[in-house]
């Protein structure tokens, strides 16, 4: 029997989790798909809002883990340092979940997706852009088709906006360097 490789993500931002509650496919995703999260995310993403119904749900990644869907990874603090102190002077304001899964597509090689228009500038910024991928990507990419509508800055077409406005930051330091 041959058995299909899954692909392995980051999920950065506790609004993409929640994202995929709220659209239903976080059973789909978590069976196609080699889901990680940073442990600093693991406790934000604690609910979302049923699109139907308006009726609050609990998430409870720590339970996921425990049952072998997802991987919480901790982040190294240095390599979180050095994320925090390479996109500062880039005005680019990472919040502690942002940093810690940076560190960690920088040290396991993750892929890493987010809908945090700083972090993909980041990701730009740090020369990871093939790293970063976009909800609707990984939907795609994966067969999965989400029961109410994706937003906007979920989508593949923002990630590549937000990946080109960090890469020229990139560039415009690196001549200033020189």
């Amino acid at each position: 029997m041959i058995t299909l490789a899954r692909s392995a993500l980051v999920l950065l931002d506790a609004d993409v989790v929640i994202e995929a509650f709220r659209l239903g496919i976080w059973e789909s995703l978590t069976t196609k798909v080699d889901v990680y999260v940073a442990s600093s995310v693991a406790g934000e993403a604690g609910h979302y809002f049923d699109p139907e119904t308006g009726a609050r749900k609990t998430i409870n990644l720590q339970a996921e883990a425990d049952a072998g869907r997802i991987t919480i990874g901790e982040g190294d603090a240095i390599q979180m340092s050095r994320v925090d102190n390479t996109c500062r002077p880039f005005l680019l304001d990472l919040h502690i979940g942002e940093l810690e899964s940076i560190a960690l597509v920088q040290t396991e090689g993750l892929d890493f997706c987010t809908a945090d228009h700083a972090a993909a500038r980041a990701m730009a910024v740090l020369d990871l852009s093939e790293k970063a991928m976009s909800l609707e990507g990984i939907l795609k990419k994966n067969g999965l088709t989400p029961k109410v509508r994706i937003k906007p800055y979920y989508s593949a077409a923002t990630m590549s906006a937000w990946l080109r406005e960090g890469s020229i930051l990139r560039v415009q330091a690196f001549r200033r360097k020189s």
